[in-house]
């Protein structure tokens, strides 16, 4: 069996419980401003800024 498919399949199937940083979290006070500065270093956004509710939204980004 190829080793690349195994090792892709077994990613794409893991668990909560291995080794890797999956997501970090931040609040902030402007994140019009965090993302401008995240662009201006190659970030990208994977979706839209999502309103979660009044004052509190959440955005995905690629570094």
């Amino acid at each position: 069996m190829d080793r690349r498919r195994m090792y892709t399949a077994r990613r794409l199937v893991s668990g909560t419980h291995t080794l890797g940083v999956r997501r970090v979290m931040f609040a902030v006070d402007d994140i019009e401003e965090v993302i401008a500065r995240r662009r201006a270093h190659g970030a990208a956004l994977v979706r839209d800024i999502d309103v979660r509710a009044p004052g509190f939204r959440v955005v995905t980004v690629m570094a």
